[in-house]
């Protein structure tokens, strides 16, 4: 929510800077979706830059995962998704482990944003392939497994029961897609 108030406020800044420049009042009809794009590519720029900054600090951060969670709830409104949670009073508030059916590439998405609890994830090692995502991954203690070496995938559980341990729980998804 406070990405969007956050989003708003820049657009109307955006919109009144442009109103000062000396062009026609025809151009007003330019100006304001002008300013919620420059407003949205600000806010995206200053998360890379936050989490660039931040890969280095604790996993379990709590303003850290904030800030995920608020981005999550940006995806759900931008999106148009409806989200219906049962069994939210099942969740423990201790560190543990969620395992769930995988069937879309915004499940973990919507699982995060459902739980609104302090968590990471196991991903295929293949989502981990661009700079942006490795930044998520450094940032967030996500982990990363190879599902075709047997090696790798051990190693990947071991540092998840760590993760768990240090008080962080994970969302994990067994079939995968």
């Amino acid at each position: 929510m406070i990405f969007i108030i956050i989003a708003v406020a820049l657009a109307a800044l955006y919109s009144f800077l442009f109103s000062l420049i000396p062009l026609s009042n025809w151009f007003l009809l330019l100006w304001i979706p002008l300013g919620i794009i420059l407003s949205l590519l600000s806010i995206v720029c200053f998360i890379l830059v936050y989490l660039r900054l931040n890969t280095k600090t604790s996993i379990t951060s709590k303003f850290k995962h904030k800030l995920l969670h608020q981005i999550t709830q940006l995806v759900v409104i931008v999106t148009n998704i409806r989200v219906k949670t049962i069994g939210l009073e099942n969740i423990p508030n201790e560190t543990c482990v969620f395992y769930g059916n995988h069937k879309s590439n915004i499940d973990p998405i919507l699982t995060y944003y459902a739980m609104g609890k302090v968590c990471s994830a196991v991903g295929k090692s293949t989502l981990f392939k661009h700079k942006v995502m490795i930044w998520l991954k450094d940032c967030f203690g996500a982990i990363s497994m190879d599902r075709n070496n047997d090696r790798e995938a051990a190693k990947a559980m071991i540092q998840a029961i760590k993760h768990v341990n240090m008080g962080l729980s994970m969302i994990i998804y067994p079939e995968g897609g």
